[in-house]
């Protein structure tokens, strides 16, 4: 008795869950199959995405470097 209401829990849990849409982002029209094929094999997408987090970084530390000046007078 209380192994199959387990597994019926169990079941309703996944089915839930399952229900749920998921978040994918919308493909770039302009790239084909073989070009997203490409550019992930050869890393350039891990290059590209290393890039824009550099390119955060140095924006948030600039910010930050620019409060630090600004609260210590200089």
């Amino acid at each position: 008795m209380r192994t199959s209401l387990v597994i019926l829990m169990l079941i309703g849990i996944t089915i839930m869950t399952g229900c749920r849409p998921t978040a994918q982002p919308e493909p770039d029209p302009k790239k084909s199959t073989l070009n997203t094929f490409i550019d992930g094999a050869t890393g350039k997408t891990a290059v590209e995405a290393g890039k824009r987090t550099q390119d955060k970084i140095e924006e948030i530390s600039a910010r930050h470097n620019a409060e630090l000046n600004e609260i210590l007078g200089e």
